[in-house]
């Protein structure tokens, strides 16, 4: 077995496999009937004709080769040496352009990452005191899927409430990320990331300029700036995030080959292309995910079975990294470097973490602002965009690109 194969079977670890999340799931009669249906006619198709010669279909390859050899060029100016505080220092700041990855380190005390996580549970079970951001419209439809979580709920609020704010404004996470991406910089979304006992880990995924289920990218820079530096995440576990209940994992470095994301997103646009060469089983499986489930990282992982395939030297030299953390300690990470989470195998621990997502004042804050779209069960809605802004977390804003809005006070 190569290393590719090796590391590619370790990334699975812990995913059902897409076959038998399907032929667990719980379907309807005309449901089972249109997807078997959909399967036998992607099957002529693919038997019949050359599906690259239809009109409007195109090779999916045609770009993707292209997505390689993209590098980390920090742009900060404020360094330990000269400033002091949480600056990084120029041999830190070296390293994170080698691996795209800062940390874990300290931002909170055990006893405020757990008052912090109670507060979060007690607003989720409030619906953040009435308030929710991405709009009124689809908490009802994720309840009745039994898919409502603070992982939805919780979005933006810290546009709302000071003691997240003050969290993603905290100069140990702040004063880092500056120096990497330069002084001035928003927090352009923050969302909390919740696995209860039994949760299913989150699949395999890299994102340079956050399209998700949008038409075009949310994040569109001023300048050419490369992918990895887009923008930023910082993690903050608000309880231990270890293996067993779901942490983080990592290819570092994989920042450098962009060809992942260019794919899925390209067969995600082009879902026939995404279908050729498969087999019947395949097929089953691949309309199933792309047509019958409402979970990005379900479709991911279908898309992830089809690239793997397509790409052969995808992952030849990729190592994971399993990054588990104490409460109170933070990562800040590129999102481009390919990430995901364990299941949470546990029976009676929730992880729990805020994250903050962070970009320079140059860059335009496009779907986001003006209503993006959220996939629910029972369709696509558009978020409420009254509320939702950026705020300035360092330096000033020079453009004039984005909606800031003011920090929250106590009071």
């Amino acid at each position: 077995m190569s290393n590719r194969d090796e590391v590619v079977l370790e990334m699975l670890r812990g995913f059902v496999p897409i076959g038998d999340q399907r032929r667990r799931c719980q379907l309807s009669r005309g449901t089972k009937l249109r997807l078997t249906c959909s399967a036998v006619l992607a099957l002529l198709l693919k038997q019949f004709v050359q599906i690259r010669q239809l009109a409007g279909w195109r090779q999916v390859t045609s770009t993707v080769s292209e997505a390689r050899g993209f590098k980390v060029q920090t742009k900060g100016s404020s360094f330990a040496e000269t400033k002091g505080g949480f600056y990084l220092s120029r041999e830190d700041v070296a390293a994170f352009e080698q691996t795209g990855i800062v940390g874990p380190f300290d931002v909170l005390s055990t006893e405020d990452s757990a008052a912090l996580s109670h507060r979060a549970e007690d607003l989720h079970e409030n619906d953040f005191d009435g308030k929710i951001l991405i709009g009124n419209q689809i908490a009802p439809i994720m309840r009745r899927a039994g898919l409502w979580s603070i992982n939805y709920s919780g979005m933006f609020q810290a546009l709302r409430f000071p003691e997240f704010a003050a969290v993603l404004h905290h100069p140990a996470i702040t004063h880092r990320l500056a120096s990497l991406l330069g002084d001035d910089l928003i927090l352009w979304r923050s969302q909390f990331f919740e696995k209860k006992p039994g949760a299913d880990g989150t699949f395999w995924h890299q994102t340079g300029t956050f399209r998700e289920n949008s038409k075009a990218q949310k994040l569109v820079p001023a300048a050419d700036t490369d992918p990895s530096l887009v923008q930023l995440t910082a993690w903050v576990a608000l309880t231990d995030s270890a293996v067993a209940n779901g942490c983080l994992r990592f290819l570092p470095c994989s920042f450098e080959d962009g060809r992942f994301e260019r794919m899925a997103y390209e067969l995600f646009d082009n879902q026939f292309g995404a279908l050729r060469g498969l087999s019947y089983e395949e097929l089953m499986n691949g309309v199933w995910a792309m047509k019958h489930t409402t979970g990005n990282f379900t479709k991911a992982q279908f898309l992830f079975d089809v690239i793997v395939k397509r790409i052969p030297d995808l992952f030849e030299h990729a190592v994971i990294e399993d990054i588990e953390m104490k409460a109170g300690q933070c990562v800040i990470f590129t999102s481009m470097n390919m990430h995901a989470s364990y299941p949470n195998i546990t029976a009676t621990e929730t992880r729990l973490a805020l994250a903050g997502r962070y970009t320079t004042n140059d860059v335009r804050v496009t779907a986001v602002h003006d209503g993006d779209i959220f996939t629910t069960p029972e369709g696509d809605h558009q978020f409420a965009k009254d509320g939702i802004g950026c705020m300035q977390v360092h330096g000033e804003d020079r453009f004039g690109h984005n909606t800031i809005l003011p920090r929250p006070r106590i009071g």
